[in-house]
């Protein structure tokens, strides 16, 4: 019977939609998602005082390295910090950059996201809503997809430019655990940002550039499947009031 729901519980991916899965996430960051202003405050602190130097980031390039930032303060989850769980805040900000916002302070974004966001205080990533509120709430136009259809994906690629893409590593099994990038999109094509990706150099790169948005989220894992993705235009239409 055990072993029953575990195989059940694996194989999610292939029978849950990604609707109920989207919003199951969204329900765990509501309820498990804030950090006191206090532990907030001392990462801020930390981070900003010795965490995230020169070694790791500059602010003029995407961040492709998310391995290497594991004494970066987040939330307060018995295994959480950036290189664990924050992905998403890598994606969202690595969208920033490609929408040439200058408002773009890493250590505020991770503050964003402490304070609503966090889904098991941070062992569990963050939910993909919640990056998409963000830019809501930055006046940027926005909007999601849950679909898996190559259609709706390329045309959704025409209509936005910049994406941030949650998706399964592996469908058949979801205990392989969930990713979340952003696809910047250019002249030079839709390319994935924080794939863990080494050259012969030994740094951390971007993946290839593709034609369109359906073949970029194809080529993030062999065995994969998306899970949501955000569409961000350029122009914005005013910030939300709080």
């Amino acid at each position: 019977m055990i072993k029953n729901a575990k195989v059940f519980i694996k194989r999610a991916p292939l029978f849950i939609p990604n609707k109920i899965i989207f919003w199951g996430f969204t329900l765990i960051s509501f309820f498990t998602g804030h950090v006191n202003k206090k532990l907030r405050k001392e990462h801020y602190r930390e981070n900003g005082d010795k965490n995230i130097d020169s070694r790791i980031f500059c602010i003029d390039k995407y961040i492709e390295n998310q391995a290497e930032w594991v004494k970066v303060k987040l939330g307060s989850g018995k295994h959480s910090n950036m290189e664990y769980s924050g992905c998403t805040i890598i994606a969202v900000y690595n969208a920033l950059l490609n929408l040439k916002d200058s408002d773009r302070n890493i250590l505020n974004i991770i503050d964003d996201f402490e304070k609503k966001g966090l889904a098991l205080k941070g062992d569990f990533g963050i939910s993909p809503f919640y990056a998409y509120r963000f830019f809501k709430k930055r006046g940027y136009k926005a909007k999601y997809i849950t679909s898996r259809n190559k259609d709706l994906i390329r045309s959704f690629g025409d209509k936005f430019d910049t994406f941030i893409v949650t998706f399964y590593w592996d469908k058949k099994n979801i205990f392989n655990k969930l990713h979340t990038v952003n696809i910047s999109k250019s002249d030079d094509g839709f390319v994935a940002h924080n794939m863990y990706f080494k050259k012969s150099d030994g740094k951390y790169h971007a993946k290839e550039a593709c034609n369109d948005l359906f073949e970029a989220v194809e080529k993030l894992s062999k065995s994969g499947a998306p899970i949501s993705i955000i569409g961000i235009k350029r122009q914005k239409m005013g910030r939300e009031k709080c």
